[in-house]
């Protein structure tokens, strides 16, 4: 499986943005090798899954999420004023639900 890094850019580990393998999976870890060439255990919270991540980027440019583009400014700006979300992120996060 492959992921993406999405914690900070560490000089001798991880990469932000960057896709890795992942060796195996531990106890809500990853086994990754990173920039040391060695691998070692990440936690899965700092990565997406990249098959999840192409699934959104398809989400975000078929119909459906045009339409919904279509709420007016106000309308978007009260629902993530309320919910402290925006409205693409819970569409997405419901949907992964």
């Amino acid at each position: 499986m492959k992921v993406v890094y999405l914690g900070p850019t560490e000089s001798h580990t991880l990469e932000h943005g960057r896709v890795y393998e992942v060796l195996s999976e531990e106890d809500g870890w990853y086994r990754i090798i990173d920039k040391s060439g060695e691998d070692y255990l990440y936690p899965k919270d700092d990565f997406i899954i990249l098959e999840e991540l192409e699934w959104k980027d398809r989400f975000m440019n078929n119909k459906v999420y045009d339409r919904l583009k279509y709420f007016s400014d106000t309308l978007l700006e009260r629902y993530e004023k309320q919910f402290n979300v925006s409205l693409e992120n819970a569409i997405f996060l419901t949907l992964l639900t």
